[in-house]
């Protein structure tokens, strides 16, 4: 964790703790597969296991939770220009790793041709996306300028918000471990949605064609977008990369005027298998077969609230900081299964849909389309 002596310091320190326990959270989480198929702390997403689970598009988003979290800074930090220099760095890695180790078995995605063809030759294509707004730039001119950056180098979409208020978008309360009432006491936010710098965010993304991920934003900021995507015209697409659908109390999952909104755009909601969000409301799942039922349960509500299987995704969100995986889906590969279950119960066109054509659809309509 780097120093910033031009950053405010911090002033509370149990959020200290509490950031720890974040951390904490992303390794208990961290769970993968060794050769023999057993089960060991490590990346639930790697290139073997997605080939294993048949995953062949994953949309692999940038989330650098040491730079939004750095704990030399206080609680809503601005955003700095070191923030996209990580984020560049980020991506600089990932495809020097996939260059490397990854060679004629799978391809980074820059362009829907690139996505197409990978498709038609059996390759796993990986398509950027950021988690995390306040790496986009620490003024609206770095902003604009740094997401056309990010287009001509293939990010297919941006997400404003992520886990904390950083003076871009403010957000759901998105730690499992703090029930809502108290991470709005410790994590308090302004009472805006999108700053001057998420509303300069919205815009620069939809002129540049990056499709804007709705996930983790507060009802407030959500609000805020949709009054500039308004203006922008009816058919700007947006989409929620991972959530589900609120059957509790959770404010992270989606309310139904949400979902009914994101479907009007035309718009995909990829479903979590984070345990902590997709089963607020709903019986723990044991077994693989359990949490099918489980997402059975959201995408039976998505579908009658949109009257159509053409609005619900798998978006996983594995490896991420905000719990542990339902059962039977700990890592890629042990979603082998996914498509046979959906298949059986809403048969094979519908279950098309959902692993896969709705999410493939949307990239094709929205990602690179100028606004």
């Amino acid at each position: 964790v780097r120093w910033r002596q031009d950053r405010q310091r911090r002033r509370w320190r149990p959020r200290d703790s509490i950031v720890r326990t974040a951390f904490a959270s992303a390794n208990a989480s961290y769970t993968g597969v060794d050769e023999g198929g057993h089960a060991v702390i490590g990346p639930a997403v790697t290139m073997n296991l997605m080939r294993h689970g048949y995953v062949g598009v994953i949309v692999s988003p940038a989330q650098l939770l040491p730079t939004e979290l750095d704990p030399s800074l206080s609680f809503g930090a601005s955003p700095h220009d070191s923030d996209f220099d990580d984020l560049i760095a980020h991506l600089d890695h990932v495809e020097q790793e996939v260059s490397t180790h990854h060679s004629g078995q799978a391809v980074i995605a820059r362009r829907l041709q690139d996505l197409e063809e990978a498709l038609e030759l059996g390759h796993t294509a990986i398509v950027h996306s950021v988690a995390g707004g306040f790496m986009l730039g620490a003024t609206e001119d770095k902003i604009a300028q740094n997401v056309q950056s990010l287009a001509s180098r293939g990010v297919a979409s941006v997400a404003l918000a992520n886990l904390t208020w950083r003076q871009v978008a403010t957000v759901a309360p998105g730690y499992p471990f703090l029930p809502d009432w108290l991470s709005h006491l410790v994590f308090r936010q302004p009472t805006v949605g999108l700053s001057p710098l998420g509303r300069a965010a919205v815009r620069a993304l939809a002129e540049q064609g990056i499709l804007i991920d709705l996930s983790h934003m507060s009802r407030a900021a959500v609000d805020d977008t949709w009054a500039i995507l308004d203006k922008l015209g009816e058919d700007v697409p947006v989409f929620v990369s991972s959530a589900a659908v609120r059957l509790g109390s959770r404010e992270l999952n989606l309310s139904h005027e949400m979902i009914v909104r994101v479907a009007r755009r035309g718009g995909v909601i990829g479903l979590t298998v984070v345990a902590p969000w997709i089963t607020d409301g709903l019986r723990r799942p044991h077994t693989q077969q359990e949490s099918f039922q489980v997402l059975s349960r959201h995408i039976d509500a998505i579908c009658e609230l949109t009257g159509s299987f053409d609005h619900v995704a798998i978006g996983s969100a594995l490896d991420g900081a905000t719990g542990t995986p339902l059962p039977g889906f700990a890592h890629m590969g042990e979603f082998g299964p996914l498509q046979r279950e959906l298949m059986s119960r809403y048969g094979a066109d519908n279950a098309a849909r959902i692993a896969s054509g709705n999410a493939l659809r949307l990239l094709r309509q929205g990602w690179g389309r100028k606004y």
